[in-house]
Formats: C-alpha cells, sequence, structure tokens
C-alpha cells in the first residue's frame, strides 16, 4: 500500500474505539516479530485468557485486521471468521529467514516497555531496532499485490540497488541498504546517487534560510533579487508579483515542469542560459496568475536558485548551499555540482533504465536546486533528522521552527488528498510530509510525520521502477514502526 504522499493511496485507516490504535489491513501470510494477541477474544497462542498483548507469533496465516498500538501489532479481527486464534504450529511454518542486508545502527534502540501505553502521539513499539525494520523490509515489504521480499521486488522492478536511512525522534535511528550498483559494486548508505526533485526540498531550506536571515524577501516580489536574469512580462503583475513563498510552493505560476538534463558537463548551458529557454527546456515565464493554483514548476526553483546566487554573491551553489544547509546539517557527502570530481565520481553509482546502465553513467544537471543534487542515503538521514529536530522545536541549527512549520503548512491542493507547503507536500489533514525524486536512471523519496517524530530517506539507482519501490520501502518502515 504505497504512500499517498509519494504518489498513490495510502492504506486506509479507522479508528477502533480507542485513541491509540489505527486500523490497517495486513495481507495473509505476513511475518511479524511483535508481540500480540487477539484484542477481541484475549486469547494468546496456547488458548489461555490474555488481558495483554503478550503473546509471541510469528505469523497470522489468514487476512486480518491488525491494529498499531504504542507497544504491539495486535489482531483485531480474523477477516474469515473462523478463529481468532494464534497458535505456534502456524507460526513455525514460516520461519522469519536471517537478513543479508547491509545495516547500521547509528541511534540506540528505545527500552522495552510492558504493555500498551495511553499517548497522544504514535510511537513505534517498546524495544524496536534498526533491524526489526530491516527485516519487515528484506522479508515483508507491503506492496499493491501483497507482501513479497525485497529481493523479489527489486528483481521485479529492475532495481539494482537501493539505499534507506531512519529518522526517530529528531536522530538518525539507523541506515541499510540492499543490491549493487549497475557495475556490479556493492549498494551501500554512503554510495553517492542523484536524487531528483528532492533537490527542491533541500533547495528550500537554503533559501528560508536566507529569509530568516534577512537577506531574502518572503512575500514580496522577488524579481529585484534577480541581476543575472529578467524575468519577462507575462501573467504577474503589481498586484500579483513573482515571491519566493510563491516559487517555493509551486503557486507562483512559472512554466517548465522538469528538467532532462544534459549527457555530459560540457554540453550544459548556464543557468542563465536555462532560464532564457538557450538550453533544452523553454524560458522561464509567469504564464498563470501568482496565487491562484498548483502548478508544479522545476522552473520556479530556478529562479530561486539564481536569486540566491546573485543576493549572496558566492561563485556556485554548491558553496553557498554547504554553508547554508550541508554543515549545519552534517552533510558530508552531499554536493550541488554539474562535474564531479573524479576522487567523487568514484564513489557514486552510475543510473539505470530499467536495471541497464546509462550509456553515459548519468546526466549532468545545471538546474541544481530543481535536480542537481548528489547525496547519499546516510546525508539524506542526517538532512532529515535536522529538519525533524526543527518542526518539533528540539534543535533550530538547521532553520527555525517557524520556518519549517511553513514547510509543512499546506498552501493549495496539489490532489490526491494532498497539498503543497514550501519545499514539501503534506496530506490534506496534515499528519505526513513527504517528497519524491526522478532524474534519468535515479528515483528517490524522503517522507515523515510532521511532529517531527519519524522520517525515512529512500536512494535509488534505477528509473522508472525506484520511485515504485521507494514507496513500497517507505509504508513498510511507516507500519513497522507504527507511524502510519
Amino acid at each position: 500500500m504505497p504512500s499517498r504522499l509519494l504518489g498513490a493511496i495510502g492504506p486506509t485507516r479507522q479508528k477502533n474505539g480507542r485513541a491509540d490504535i489505527e486500523v490497517v489491513d495486513v495481507p495473509e501470510g505476513i511475518s511479524l516479530t511483535r508481540e500480540d494477541s487477539c484484542q477481541r477474544c484475549r486469547e494468546g497462542p496456547d488458548g489461555r485468557e490474555s488481558g495483554d498483548v503478550s503473546h509471541v507469533a510469528r505469523v497470522w496465516p489468514r487476512r486480518c485486521r491488525v491494529a498499531i498500538t504504542v507497544t504491539a501489532l495486535a489482531l483485531t479481527s480474523c477477516s474469515d471468521g473462523s478463529s481468532d486464534r494464534i497458535n505456534e504450529r502456524d507460526a513455525a511454518q514460516t520461519p522469519v529467514p536471517s537478513s543479508p542486508v547491509e545495516s547500521s545502527t547509528t541511534a540506540a534502540a528505545a527500552p522495552a516497555s510492558a504493555g500498551a501505553v495511553e499517548t497522544d502521539g504514535v510511537r513505534p513499539p517498546a524495544g524496536a531496532a534498526i533491524d526489526d525494520v530491516t527485516a519487515a523490509v528484506e522479508t515483508s515489504l507491503d506492496t499493491e499485490a501483497g507482501v513479497a521480499t525485497l529481493a523479489e521486488r527489486m528483481a521485479e522492478l529492475s532495481v539494482p540497488g537501493v539505499a534507506v536511512a531512519v529518522v526517530r525522534d529528531g536522530v538518525v535511528f539507523g541506515s541499510f541498504a540492499s543490491g549493487v550498483t549497475p557495475g556490479g559494486r556493492p549498494m551501500t548508505t554512503s554510495t553517492l546517487t542523484q536524487v531528483g526533485s528532492v533537490s527542491k526540498t533541500v533547495a528550500a531550506v537554503g533559501a528560508m534560510r536566507m529569509v530568516a536571515d534577512g537577506k531574502l524577501p518572503w512575500d514580496d516580489d522577488i524579481t529585484p533579487s534577480l541581476d543575472s536574469y529578467t524575468l519577462p512580462p507575462g501573467a504577474q503583475s503589481g498586484d500579483h508579483p513573482v515571491t519566493l513563498a510563491g516559487l517555493l510552493s509551486h503557486t507562483a505560476g512559472t512554466n517548465v515542469h522538469g528538467f532532462p538534463g544534459y549527457q555530459s558537463a560540457t554540453q550544459a548551458p548556464t543557468l542563465p542560459e536555462v532560464l532564457a529557454g538557450q538550453g533544452n527546456t523553454e524560458a522561464v515565464r509567469v504564464v498563470t496568475e501568482p496565487g491562484t493554483r498548483f502548478d508544479y514548476s522545476g522552473g520556479g526553483y530556478e529562479l530561486v536558485e539564481q536569486a540566491m546566487l546573485d543576493v549572496s554573491g558566492a561563485s556556485d551553489f554548491d558553496t553557498l548551499m554547504r554553508e547554508l544547509v550541508f554543515e549545519p546539517a552534517g552533510m558530508v557527502d552531499s554536493r550541488y555540482l554539474l562535474d564531479l570530481p573524479a576522487d567523487v565520481a568514484a564513489r557514486a553509482t552510475p543510473g539505470s533504465i530499467n536495471g541497464e546502465q546509462l550509456p553515459q553513467r548519468w546526466q549532468a544537471h545545471p538546474e541544481s536546486a530543481a535536480a542537481g543534487l548528489w547525496t547519499t542515503a546516510d546525508d539524506l538521514g542526517r538532512f532529515l533528522a535536522a529538519l525533524t529536530a526543527s518542526m518539533s522545536g528540539v534543535d533550530e541549527a538547521l532553520l527555525p521552527t517557524a520556518w519549517t512549520q511553513r514547510m509543512i503548512t499546506g498552501v493549495k491542493p496539489a490532489g490526491n488528498g494532498v497539498q503543497i507547503g514550501h519545499g514539501l507536500f503534506v496530506l490534506a489533514e496534515g499528519q505526513e510530509f513527504g517528497h519524491g525524486g526522478v532524474n534519468l536512471g535515479y528515483n528517490a523519496s524522503i517522507a515523515g510525520t510532521v511532529d517531527g517524530g519519524f522520517a525515512v530517506a529512500v536512494v535509488t539507482n534505477s528509473d522508472p521502477g525506484g520511485i515504485t519501490l521507494a514507496e513500497e520501502v517507505t509504508d513498510t518502515i511507516a507500519m513497522t514502526m507504527g507511524w502510519r
């Protein structure tokens, strides 16, 4: 059940008479490692009455409904109506295999606690660790067709390699990777990949830092900040100017949805040439009245990039973003570079189309803010940790909380029950944020909860199957950790 934030309809939710339970469908044969018992009949694996959720079973043999509570995954009803029993014989029939996925734990797991605890916010099951998350992704990936292993889905979707970082309460909880680069090297959590439009979220944080520092306007006309490019007349006016707030929320009326990139850095135009339509996309213009509706516009983010460069006087976007975002977030490997130095390129995975390596290895993107970020799963985890710590008000080193709250405040409907914020998409009910990324040869995604409790970053070296895998990995992690 992929997430609506990443392009599909998410799991159906309903309350079950208690504030700390959300009900979701669990496919037949799903493997479990959490403590569970039937909440309706209170019977455990041995048939004795149980007043809590303290009985261990690894498999539910029928399609059932499961409640995600604070401390356990608990059976609430058996859909075939024949029995509420969970027995050890059934559990033994489907053992949970050990995980070959590369994994690293960078934060200690929370201590276990006894029994379900009422809370005003959802938190992971007690004792949850990155190994639990890794095992869930590897053995019980949640897909539209049912449960599959990660290896099966990677083969079906032609994804050579994937890397994942998980964040909890503003701290990197852990990371893991599986598969290889198209050239056959192991995929790791420190392998550099392009992340497509996830570049926009990182760039938006940099732009908002400049606003918070008084260097860029937020709601005022941004065109006086553009020295290197003159925005042509269009649907904008004195009453409806192009603003940074509008550009970051895709509501400024600008065109150019996305950028295909170039086969080599030597073929790429400069940013002012991109804006003027002298590359492989049309000139950036204002085609609808600013503020009237959501129209996704990579072109608008390139206006933001040019304004940031002109106002700061920075020599390039990578240098500027290192100061604004990379260093405050602890992103040690990330770069907004058109051409990677040889030592950096050696650590990057080539992109692939349906599993076949791109002949040119990757596209060059002079459109840095919209599509040009090179990063790793580990660095995206550090970014999300700093971002969610700001969302929750725990740490404002990356960005003041007032500004991260603007990122996750819906501005306009963006379709499929989602609203656009500033640099992020937000569920209409306002509980989760996310952004996907698609470049030629690479797909990626980020997602999390707006309270700052959880976040996930997924990077892949494949297009187009990588985005589907990223959705499934994210959804599986979210359900395993209890925030979906």
